[in-house]
């Protein structure tokens, strides 16, 4: 029988009946939720008599919603000399939805990319890393209510991730809010030690989710290093027009400086975005963008449409919203060839 050890308090669900089992799950979690704890079920159902067996346990972090039984991913071992035996820690991949030029798509494609990784059974967190708070208006988050930001997140070292996180509306997302005071943090970091390094270290070890999307903001700053030395992985979200690619070669060339910092920075891929297919302008831009950065893939297209504005109006995703649209279509591609780039560090 598979099983995994997690930090205690932990509870084993054990289900003879294999095609109810993510039903019973469902409903557990649920009532896991609602007592403060979260749910986590690695494993997926074992065809034939044999039991399946997930781990339910209740974490100091805030609830993370319910994710669906999925295959065991990357595995980190810690040692536990209380417990006496290791505890195995599902590994987070951080990615950065980065591109210091404006109105490219980054928060729509942050917080549709989550969503659709969610809807696909994965637990994600997104973070807002935008003084604008344009992610955490765009989950119905009211700004000015927050108990904690990501203004605490990088410059109060007592704050813990888990303390500033809230729920959304969508279902297996989190999100660690923004608020305007992210906007002086800048100047707060000039006098800390390892400035660059002050959200890095905040999302290091061992994270209670599969995936944690930073959102950025459109410049190149003090806030954007530490958010290119934190991550791991790099998504560039790039409207296909001729002043978008003027500014690439600034981008990578800030990339090659961060790289001695984050030596394990990749980048995923272009993410085109606001695209019109009939357009011959999109054609040639999206084929000078594979000429130029052959090495730099470019991911599945999100079409422009009106849906997307509206999603924002209904606080919610896209794929909540208009399920059925080219839109949300298009992200949910974007979220399977990503989980198909996953790469083992």
């Amino acid at each position: 029988m598979p099983y995994a050890m997690y930090p205690m308090p932990a509870y084993a669900v054990v289900c003879d009946d294999v095609k109810g089992f993510s039903g019973h799950i469902q409903r557990l979690g649920y009532a896991i939720q609602n007592m403060g704890g979260y749910l986590r079920c690695p494993f997926p159902g074992v065809p034939g008599r044999e039991r399946s067996q997930g781990a339910l346990h209740h974490s100091l972090a805030v609830p993370v919603p319910l994710t669906a039984p999925q295959p065991l991913r990357m595995m980190r071992t810690m040692s536990s000399p209380s417990v006496g035996h290791s505890l195995a820690q599902p590994v987070a991949r951080i990615l950065a939805f980065f591109n210091q030029k404006g109105g490219t798509a980054k928060t729509t494609s942050t917080l549709n990319v989550g969503a659709a990784l969610a809807e696909r059974g994965r637990s994600v967190l997104v973070v807002d890393l935008d003084p604008q708070a344009s992610l955490t208006m765009a989950l119905g988050v009211n700004v000015a209510a927050v108990q904690g930001s990501t203004y605490d997140l990088l410059t109060d070292e007592d704050r813990p991730l888990a303390d500033l996180t809230v729920p959304t509306p969508v279902f297996g997302l989190s999100l660690v809010p923004s608020h305007p005071d992210l906007a002086v943090a800048e100047l707060e970091l000039i006098n800390m030690l390892e400035r660059e390094r002050q959200l890095a270290h905040k999302l290091s070890g061992a994270l209670p989710y599969d995936y944690v999307l930073l959102d950025s903001p459109p410049s190149l700053n003090i806030l954007s290093i530490n958010i290119l030395v934190a991550a791991r992985e790099l998504v560039i979200p790039i409207e296909p027009h001729p002043l978008a690619l003027l500014v690439l070669p600034r981008l990578f060339d800030t990339l090659r400086k961060v790289r001695r910092l984050n030596q394990d920075l990749q980048v995923m891929g272009f993410l085109p975005t606001k695209v019109q297919r009939q357009a011959r302008l999109t054609q040639d831009m999206l084929a000078t963008l594979e000429q130029r950065y052959p090495a730099c893939p470019l991911l599945p297209a999100v079409p422009w449409s009106v849906k997307g504005a509206e999603a924002v109006v209904e606080r919610n995703s896209i794929l909540h919203y208009s399920s059925r649209s080219p839109v949300a279509a298009a992200y949910r591609e974007v979220a399977a060839a990503l989980e198909q780039q996953e790469s083992v560090p």
